[in-house]
């Protein structure tokens, strides 16, 4: 049974929060970084290689994701981001020992891009299905993200220590595969609006020239170090300050817990500043013709400067 489009809000955000669950990899490399070397033999630069791969085709399939997601919709972008994504960990189960050549190029490239597809599509979607609620959606959608580091985490130490790494990224594809491809299934404007018909909003040119977007992306720029930077080496760095070998994954589920809150306290906090800001200006706009008259009425003057006689107004 097809669900009402104007009811499927709720089902967009559930499964884009499933489908973000599954595309933190670049947060949680990590805990990849150790079982890759041992598996395939790499060395420590090839494996951070790798994973520096990964994060350029994630920036790069981030801005390609959303010129796809503009110009053929969310559920186009989320499928192709699912192929790619579950497609590259298929792949990496397949590549012979010593083969760091081979590993960037079907598994660091695709994992990237399709999890940059999936990104931006489960986002934009949600927001658009919560105009009133932006800062709600993303929070939601965002804890999913966070909270990805303790699913990988959680998942390499049981499967991977288990039956190896080359298992585990064979069943994290499937994984992807269903749960990915079905939340990519659901996604799905809502209807467009009378003001959104009339009132287009800027094109990606237009938007590039704002200041609102440099300063966005300035901040993107100087936060996303702080996880980038010391994701790859964070079980050494835990070791290193004497944390037991057994107890060093937890640190990044430690991390993505709080990533997690915070994704989903600053949207709230944004949201209520914004309402905040947007009453102190209404109430002020609509007691000033009050205020005014008053102020008119004290020093003796016609309350209207132009005749007529004055009117109450609702403050």
């Amino acid at each position: 049974m097809r669900v009402p489009k104007q009811n499927r809000g709720p089902y967009i955000l559930a499964a884009g929060a499933a489908a973000q669950l599954l595309t933190g990899i670049p947060a949680a490399w990590g805990v990849f970084q150790q079982p890759v070397m041992q598996g395939y033999g790499f060395s420590r630069g090839q494996a951070m290689l790798g994973f520096a791969v990964l994060v350029a085709a994630y920036g790069v399939g981030c801005a390609v994701g959303g010129l796809l997601q503009d110009a053929c919709g969310p559920r186009p972008a989320g499928l192709w981001g699912t192929v790619l994504l579950a497609g590259g960990f298929f792949a990496a189960a397949l590549v012979p020992p010593a083969n760091a050549a081979l590993f960037l190029v079907i598994y660091s490239l695709p994992a990237g891009l399709g999890s940059a597809f999936l990104a931006p599509a489960v986002l934009a979607c949600a927001q658009k299905w919560y105009q009133d609620k932006k800062g709600w959606a993303t929070g939601v959608a965002g804890v999913a993200m966070g909270l990805s580091g303790a699913f990988f985490t959680l998942f390499v130490k049981g499967v991977g220590g288990r039956w190896g790494i080359r298992v585990c990224f064979a069943a994290l594809g499937a994984v992807m595969l269903v749960v990915c491809g079905a939340g990519a299934l659901i996604l799905e404007n809502p209807p467009a609006t009378a003001k959104e018909k009339t009132q287009p909003g800027l094109d990606y040119r237009q938007m590039l020239r704002t200041p609102q977007y440099r300063l966005c992306a300035a901040a993107v720029a100087l936060s996303a170090p702080a996880v980038l930077l010391f994701s790859p080496e964070i079980f050494k760095i835990a070791a290193e300050r004497g944390l037991p070998e057994s107890a060093a994954p937890y640190s990044i589920v430690l991390g993505s817990a709080a990533s997690a809150a915070g994704r989903m306290l600053l949207p709230a906090l944004a949201a209520l500043s914004s309402a905040i800001t947007a009453t102190s200006w209404a109430a002020s706009r609509c007691c000033m013709p009050c205020i005014s008259a008053l102020r008119r009425a004290v020093r003796g003057l016609p309350l209207r400067r132009r005749g007529g006689c004055w009117r109450p107004t609702l403050c």
